[in-house]
């Protein structure tokens, strides 16, 4: 009986030997397979690393903006760009831009790139009641012509800021002070025209809540404040 025993086992152990090989085996052809698949796959992944300027996060309302891939497989990852102002920085051209030149000849030329220049520009003007500066260099054409056709040009328009001038000046300097967060919206609506608006939970504690700003090619101006 144990001549019989140590027989079953050792014939246990040569098909156990055999079956262990031949799970080995197709284990490392199914992981090499795997692997191969993989690598075929995977190819050259290229990544490619753009930095968002600190400027366009808070204006252009894409704080946060997804990691993505382009068409080619490319992966874009973005970088946060260092903190910049709103006025003093280098422009595309790489001249310095200022929303407020102030030239040598006793002149003064108001910029605006984007609408929040549009609104900080107005409300430098109004606090300081520029009213002719504003009206020559930002008010949009429209809207002077509107002026004009309702009666009254430019000595209407004066007027309503002036009744209306601490009303703007507070709406205007909590728009300056919701920059970047979310208590005021930015957006498109009609014939290429932006607006920024307080979000509806300040409403009702302003009696203006909006400005709307339009682009003519060269640069944003002023169209309406409501």
């Amino acid at each position: 009986m144990g001549i019989e025993v140590r027989s079953e086992s050792a014939g246990a152990d040569a098909h156990g030997s055999g079956f262990e090989r031949f799970a080995r085996s197709s284990m490392n052809r199914t992981l090499l397979l795997l692997l191969t698949v993989v690598l075929a796959g995977c190819g050259e992944t290229r990544t490619q690393y753009r930095t968002m300027p600190a400027f366009y996060q808070r204006m252009a309302g894409i704080e946060g903006a997804d990691d993505g891939r382009m068409r080619d497989g490319t992966e874009i990852r973005w970088r946060q760009g260092k903190e910049a102002s709103l006025d003093g920085f280098t422009d595309h051209t790489g001249d310095i831009f200022l929303m407020r030149d102030e030239r040598d000849d006793g002149t003064v030329a108001l910029n605006a790139l984007i609408p929040e220049h549009v609104m900080l520009n107005t409300l430098e003007c109004v606090r300081d009641q520029e009213y002719r500066l504003l009206w020559d260099e930002l008010v949009a054409e429209g809207t002077k012509r509107w002026y004009e056709e309702e009666g009254g040009g430019y000595e209407a328009y004066e007027s309503f800021f002036r009744a209306n001038r601490r009303d703007i000046v507070t709406t205007l300097s909590r728009m300056k002070a919701g920059l970047g967060s979310q208590e005021m919206r930015r957006f498109p609506i009609d014939n290429g025209v932006m607006r920024l608006e307080l979000i509806e939970q300040l409403h009702s504690r302003f009696r203006f809540t909006l400005l709307d700003a339009s682009w003519d090619g060269e640069q944003y101006r002023l169209v309406t404040i409501r």
